[in-house]
């Protein structure tokens, strides 16, 4: 009995321990995002092109953006709008 019980407690660690390397996978991806997108960076990841991407955000359809040294900026929310 001891032995079974042992093998299944032995089981659920190491079930334990692939959901835990999948959180950490899932961690380094989240954290890896960025905050702020170029117009052409969104348009790559919407199919678009960067001038309609850049229209959206003188339209208004993009609400939160930025200029940065010259350049707009798209906030990572507006991607999942």
């Amino acid at each position: 009995m001891q032995k079974k019980a042992a093998q299944k407690l032995l089981a659920k660690i190491e079930m334990m321990e692939r959901e835990i390397q999948d959180l950490k996978q899932l961690a380094v991806k989240v954290l890896a995002q960025k905050e702020w997108y170029s117009t052409a960076e969104v348009a790559a990841k919407l199919g678009i092109t960067q001038k309609t991407a850049a229209n959206y955000c003188h339209n208004g359809r993009f609400s939160n953006t930025r200029k940065r040294n010259g350049r707009l900026e798209i906030h990572k929310s507006e991607l999942n709008r």
